[in-house]
């Protein structure tokens, strides 16, 4: 993928777009679910990740640790305000698994 289709991709996420991704009636979806459908919201999720991969605790961090690694701010090769958004819910639902378990 070329420098400018990378930013063709990155400029197709909006803040509205996350926020409908990860919140269903204002409230915080599960992280295997936002695991599973992060491909709708960016496409630099180059993985699909299905629910049935998702069964296991050790599932769950794999793939929220690959999706960490892409869009953690300090670490994401190109940094934009919706990638801090993804990280942020990303990070929020995880924090809720984790407490449950």
């Amino acid at each position: 993928m070329g420098a400018s289709d990378r930013t063709a991709v990155l400029k197709s996420v909006s803040k509205e777009k996350v926020l409908a991704w990860a919140t269903d009636r204002g409230e915080l979806k599960d992280i295997r679910v936002l695991l599973s459908s992060l491909q709708e919201v960016s496409s630099l999720w180059s993985d699909r990740v299905d629910l049935g991969r998702l069964m296991t605790d050790a599932d769950v961090k794999r793939n929220y640790r690959k999706a960490i690694l892409i869009f953690h701010p300090d670490k994401a090769a190109t940094h934009m305000p919706e990638h801090q958004e993804i990280f942020h819910f990303l990070h929020k639902a995880y924090e809720v698994y984790s407490r449950k378990n």
